[in-house]
């Protein structure tokens, strides 16, 4: 989930009807900028000590830097610890990790937050694990196309523009444990890199050759 207050309050009073668009960034290394949801606000973490203190606090046992046992801002506290649920490879080289936590606000009750963490720290957030396809995060150079969907397919491919196509890699949510822990069913986050500035058009899965779902992505 995005680490800027008001836009988080505003994403746990929205979490049931889950925001669709640009992903909200959540910040886990310096220097690094993701786009934040277009329907509230685009912000990225101002340099300083809160974002050099959050870089240097250390990962909670198996999960990507960033992960402390509480959450960096005031008055939020995490309900269910983090927890890494599964890793996307491409040949042999980590592209992506997902990590699942329930955080609550000042006053609040706790939320489902998926995040979707880059090789570089990057992260993006708080996303379904049902929804086919939440939206893009990324630069000008390049972005990524994220959704979820269940354990029944073995491709997904997202086009974009006028007929771009890139295959997404896959990172499956399999540990009975974790998975008990935040009281999820086993799922499937997908991410595609697209060139910066495109727009992503369709999420197409399949299994053996089929086409199992087709869902447009927000404009």
């Amino acid at each position: 989930m995005t680490r800027l207050p008001q836009l988080e309050r505003d994403l746990m009073a929205a979490a049931a009807r889950r925001p669709r668009g640009p992903l909200a960034p959540r910040r886990l290394a310096p220097a690094l900028a993701v786009a934040a949801l277009a329907a509230i606000a685009i912000a990225a973490w101002p340099a300083g000590e809160r974002e050099r203190e959050l870089a240097q606090r250390p990962a909670a046992e198996g999960l990507p830097p960033g992960y402390a046992a509480s959450p960096p801002e005031e008055g939020h506290r995490y309900t269910r610890r983090p927890r890494l649920l599964a890793v996307g490879e491409r040949q042999g080289e980590r592209v992506f990790s997902v990590v699942g936590y329930h955080l609550a606000g000042p006053g609040g009750a706790g939320s489902l937050c998926l995040d979707v963490v880059l090789a570089d720290g990057t992260a993006s957030g708080c996303l379904s694990p049902s929804e086919h396809a939440q939206g893009t995060a990324g630069g000008l150079r390049t972005q990524n196309a994220v959704g979820a969907t269940t354990q029944a397919v073995d491709a997904v491919e997202v086009t974009y523009g006028r007929s771009g196509r890139a295959d997404a890699v896959l990172a499956r949510a399999e540990d009975p444990e974790a998975l008990r822990a935040l009281e999820l069913e086993p799922f499937t986050m997908y991410l595609a890199e697209i060139p910066g500035g495109a727009r992503p058009r369709t999420a197409v899965a399949r299994r053996d050759g089929r086409v199992v779902w087709r869902a447009e992505f927000p404009r």
